[in-house]
């Protein structure tokens, strides 16, 4: 590409075309080529900006710029809405002052994160506090698994590399993880994008205003030319790439371009030497062997807001099945090796009565009754880690956890909880309490059972919406409400065992349980359910009207495609087991669907040995254990391979999945030195035609029973 390359000639705009114009005119385009480079640095505003002072294309190459893959309707997908960014430590930092605030992102593949990327945020931040800024926050926003499975030494999977990253900052008090940029896209993008995301997810969602700022090493230390005029650029010197570093701070003088030399210990430290020294000590997600996990089944007592509203035996019924089929849930995340035991609170807390008759009590529990009882609860952030709560509170709607202890009368109790998880909620309570008010015993309803628990849950917690369910949470505005056990509210690893790569999965089946649940508790809005549970959804954006059906569906809807995007990240190669569903498969498709019935018996007998070859290949995809696209390419000789088998399920097309098992088919041609690929589609399928044709494929020839056969120099 030269200088020569005008992207507005080429997409027939003129310079001051506003974003949907610059849309409009790559979707009226034959959207390949040039067209598509042309709409990707326009629909940039950075990289648009930079060509529009400097007209040169190589310029922002040096500056980061790349032609990711996504299309006009996924440009601005950033799930503002859903909670999926951490933002509590920031609203521990704000303050109203007269330095201007600023959250401070980097962006890497972060395998692993070690402490020169910490350093480096530390030198930024410290910079910019010595010059009449105050930094709020700080994020590592590890890249999307299509880019950092490329890079030399990489042996760890998304799931793990996202919770050791969460593990590394998590004793921060500002540093966090931004998930947003690996789990939340299809496909690796340009850091700019990342950049205006958290820009306006911070906007929508703080108080004050906080602006980002960039931080990133010396060896792309030409980043900085995005900042030049707009936003704040922090480029930090690194071992083996001063000429560049200095070169770029000489030509860049302005206020907005930070160069800091970094001089610590920790400057020469590389992921690469760390994936090296961590070869043989990676990081698992805990398993538990031969162990019992338990579950509380609170009854009623936690649907007792719809009791006006259902008739009891529906909602026990629904009930007895949503636990059933937790349970079912529990076992395949744990893959059957714990047995999970369900108990009644019931059974709790007819026990504790008995024992505890005619005694003075102070209850903490959510349903103990006792002399006095305090409703305070261990407050956690959505979206971090949550290893540690940050401080104790009352339950939401409750008054001052000090009012409450006001009431209690002097004299001698015994304390009644559910169990102990950490002792930081009864040790709390029982330094706040007076000293004329002593306790002497602690009663736990939990003890009656003598297993070896290695997690306790409760079944309301999964549950939308019922009564005193969910983690105690601080929403961006500073309230508290409670959060179902589910992503993206609340980390089913910590705080429920869940191996990591199994939360979004186990989530997305526990939303889908509650629309079971709620398809016969029928017409419950928003406004029937908790209210802690409200303050979720209404911040979210949902008014009391709502039904709750829309809302587990939103959720559903949010879940499964961020589920598709993780899960089509990696098309898996043929295997034998998966012959029958294959062919099943080709046959719904090209028979049943496109009508193609002359190829039936050739596709009830498909022979898969030649893709079992190293110069030949099939890929599928599946979701849920069922094929939704396939693509191969068959060896025809030493210099060109066959496209075939190329088709989507129709309720899955225009997602990208062709687009990736495409990609994935031509990088192993070229991987194999093919330098021609020649494939066949017939003239009916003009959705097929089209694809091929944006990729540049020429017509070679036509046959007289319709088929077009295109071919394409690699």
């Amino acid at each position: 590409m030269t200088n020569n390359f005008n992207p507005y000639k080429i997409l027939n705009i003129t310079p001051d075309a506003a974003i949907s114009d610059i849309d409009n005119a790559y979707k009226n385009s034959s959207c390949s080529g040039l067209f598509f480079t042309s709409w990707k640095i326009l629909r940039d505003e950075k990289y648009r900006h930079l060509y529009d002072k400097y007209q040169d294309i190589d310029l922002l190459v040096r500056a980061g710029f790349f032609e990711d893959k996504l299309e006009p309707n996924e440009s601005d997908d950033f799930a503002l809405d859903f909670l999926a960014t951490p933002v509590g430590k920031i609203l521990n930092n704000l303050k109203n002052n007269n330095k201007k605030n600023i959250v401070l992102v980097s962006t890497g593949g972060f395998a692993p994160l070690h402490d020169g990327h910490i350093n480096n945020m530390e030198l930024a931040k410290n910079y910019l506090e010595n010059n009449n800024f105050n930094v709020v926050g700080g994020y590592f926003s590890p890249c999307h698994e299509d880019y950092v499975k490329t890079k030399p030494y990489y042996n760890s999977n998304l799931y793990k590399r996202l919770y050791d990253c969460e593990l590394a900052v998590d004793s921060s008090s500002w540093l966090m993880v931004d998930p947003w940029e690996c789990l939340y896209n299809r496909t690796y993008t340009n850091f700019t994008l990342t950049i205006k995301r958290l820009q306006k997810y911070l906007d929508k969602h703080l108080p004050q205003k906080v602006e980002v700022a960039y931080v990133f090493g010396a060896d792309n230390a030409e980043f900085m030319y995005c900042f030049e005029d707009e936003g704040y650029g922090i480029c930090i010197n690194r071992d083996g790439h001063n000429k560049i570093f200095e070169q770029t701070k000489n030509k860049l003088q302005s206020s907005r371009c930070i160069f800091i030399e970094n001089k610590t210990k920790e400057a020469g430290l590389s992921s690469r030497n760390f994936r090296l020294q961590d070869n043989n000590n990676q990081t698992k997600a805990t398993t538990y062997s031969n162990n019992v996990y338990a579950i509380r089944n609170e009854g009623l007592l936690s649907l007792n807001l719809y009791k006006n509203l259902c008739e009891e035996k529906i909602l026990v019924n629904q009930q007895k099945v949503f636990l059933e089929k937790l349970c079912n849930l529990f076992n395949w995340a744990f893959d059957n090796k714990n047995k999970i035991k369900t108990f009644d609170t019931y059974t709790q807390l007819n026990d504790a009565e008995q024992f505890l008759k005619d005694k003075n009590t102070i209850s903490i529990d959510n349903f103990y009754v006792g002399t006095y009882s305090v409703g305070m609860s261990r407050l956690f952030e959505i979206g971090d880690l949550q290893t540690k709560s940050t401080r104790l509170v009352e339950r939401p709607g409750l008054e001052s956890i000090e009012n409450q202890i006001e009431k209690i009368k002097p004299g001698k109790y015994i304390l009644v909880d559910d169990d102990i998880a950490t002792g930081t909620t009864i040790n709390t309570l029982k330094q706040k309490l007076p000293k004329d008010v002593i306790i002497t015993d602690t009663y736990l309803l939990a003890k009656i059972y003598n297993d070896d628990f290695f997690d306790i849950v409760d079944l309301r917690d999964f549950i939308v919406g019922s009564s005193q369910s969910g983690l105690v949470v601080r929403l961006p505005n500073n309230q508290t409400a409670r959060a179902p056990y589910l992503f993206p509210y609340v980390n089913l690893k910590t705080r429920a065992c869940i191996p990591f790569d199994k939360c979004i999965k186990f989530s997305l089946d526990v939303w889908k349980l509650n629309k079971e649940f709620y398809s016969l508790v029928k017409g419950i809005k928003l406004c029937n359910t908790d209210y802690s549970f409200q303050k979720l959804m209404n911040y979210i954006g949902f008014t009391g009207n709502t039904p709750i059906m829309q809302i587990i569906d939103w959720h559903i809807e949010k879940l499964s495609k961020l589920l598709k995007n993780i899960e089509k990240l990696t098309p898996k190669t043929y295997k034998n087991d998966k012959k029958q569903q294959i062919i099943d498969f080709l046959i719904d498709v090209a028979v049943n669907e496109f009508g193609f019935t002359d190829w039936l018996d050739y596709l009830k007998n498909k022979d898969f040995e030649p893709y079992k070859t190293d110069d030949s290949v099939f890929y599928f995809i599946e979701q849920n254990n069922k094929i939704i696209a396939t693509c191969a390419a068959l060896k025809k000789d030493d210099n060109t391979i066959k496209l075939n088998s190329f088709y989507v399920k129709k309720d899955f097309r225009n997602q990208g999945l062709g687009t990736l098992l495409y990609n994935q088919t031509i990088d192993f041609a070229k991987q194999k030195n093919y330098k021609t690929i020649i494939l066949c589609a017939h003239k009916e399928n003009v959705d097929a035609i089209k694809f091929y044709e944006q990729r540049n494929f020429i017509i070679d020839r036509i046959e007289d029973n319709g088929e077009i056969w295109y071919k394409l120099d690699l």
